[in-house]
């Protein structure tokens, strides 16, 4: 079995959080309009400002994004750049336990109900308790869907050494893969792991010329 086939399917995840940041309250108004039109589920943010600087919807696949202002932000006319992935925790002891201690990322912030990692510079992971963020989104209970796998993290890497040498690190410190790296027809090699949460996680590399490789196959095809 792959990790992919250990965990049901046939259900709405709320297990993400997805979190980006335009200039302008304008620009947040602007894109609740929009989807809004187009028919798509706005979420009622508790506790939190009702001026509209700030917007939470469910897209297509079940994943929360959460619109905030800020002045540094790129502008909205193009692609939301992302600036966070934030995923729910049944427990946040646990969670963080696998994270800083396997994985080893250091804290960046923290309060009682979440932690914030610094993944590359740019995009930070959070761990959140799911018991504060159902108040925060006004969520469904999510006990129903927990078991499913929601969708995935990967992390890329520019060498199969590169990436066999995190795959053996993160194995010494008790990550448990589902297989050892392993060579996909696709012409890339990849490994892996789920979190406490049943979070999936990606290791993979693809090799540099890896158009010119695929080209015959696509012939051939």
């Amino acid at each position: 079995n792959s990790v992919f086939d250990d965990y049901p399917q046939d259900a709405i995840p709320n297990k993400y959080v997805l979190t980006a940041h335009v200039p302008s309250a304008a620009e947040i108004h602007a894109l609740r309009a929009r989807i809004e039109q187009a028919g798509v589920q706005v979420l009622d943010i508790a506790s939190r400002n009702s001026d509209g600087q700030e917007l939470a919807f469910i897209d297509a696949s079940g994943v929360i994004w959460h619109i905030l202002e800020r002045a540094d932000a790129l502008p909205a006319d193009g692609p939301i750049s992302l600036d966070r992935i934030t995923l729910l925790c049944r427990d946040l002891a646990a969670a963080r336990a696998f994270y800083e201690n396997k994985i080893g990322y250091r804290v960046e912030t923290e309060t009682e109900s979440q932690v914030v990692y610094m993944i590359d510079g740019r995009t930070q992971l959070a761990l959140c308790a799911v018991a504060d963020a159902r108040i925060d989104f006004d969520l469904p209970d999510q006990s129903a869907i927990w078991n499913a796998h929601t969708g995935m993290i990967a992390l890329s890497y520019p060498t199969f050494a590169e990436m066999n040498a995190q795959y053996e690190t993160l194995l010494n410190r008790g990550v448990l893969f589902n297989e050892k790296p392993a060579h996909f027809q696709w012409d890339f090699d990849a490994s892996y792991f789920c979190d406490p949460d049943h979070n999936i996680w990606e290791l993979y590399a693809i090799p540099p010329n890896i158009e010119d490789r695929m080209l015959p196959q696509n012939e051939k095809g």
